[in-house]
C-alpha cells in the first residue's frame, strides 16, 4: 500500500509506503508486537525515513537516509511521469 503527496502546485513531494508485516522500529531497535511502520521517500531531499503507527512512538521520525546516487535518476524520471498525469 502506498500514498503519493502532492505539493501545492500538484507535484509530487513525497510517497510513503506501507509495508506489510513491517514492525522493525529504529526508536525502540526492535519490533512492535502489533503495531506496523511506515517509510517516506522525500523528492526533494532524495531521501527516506521511517515512522510508525505505536502511540509510544507518536511523532518520532528515523534519521534520514539518502537515496544511493545510482536510483536518484530513475527516481526522478518516475516522479516527472506521475506529476505529468
Amino acid at each position: 500500500q502506498w500514498l503519493l503527496t502532492p505539493g501545492a502546485d500538484g507535484t509530487p513531494v513525497s510517497i510513503t509506503f506501507h509495508p506489510s508485516n513491517c514492525r522493525y522500529c529504529f526508536r525502540i531497535s526492535r519490533q512492535h508486537k502489533s503495531n506496523g511502520v511506515y517509510w517516506t521517500v522525500h523528492f526533494k531531499t532524495m531521501s527516506i525515513y521511517q515512522r510508525c503507527f505505536d502511540p509510544d512512538c507518536a511523532g518520532f521520525e528515523s534519521n534520514h537516509f539518502p537515496i544511493p546516487p545510482s536510483l536518484q535518476e530513475k527516481l526522478r524520471h518516475q516522479v516527472a511521469a506521475l506529476g505529468s498525469r
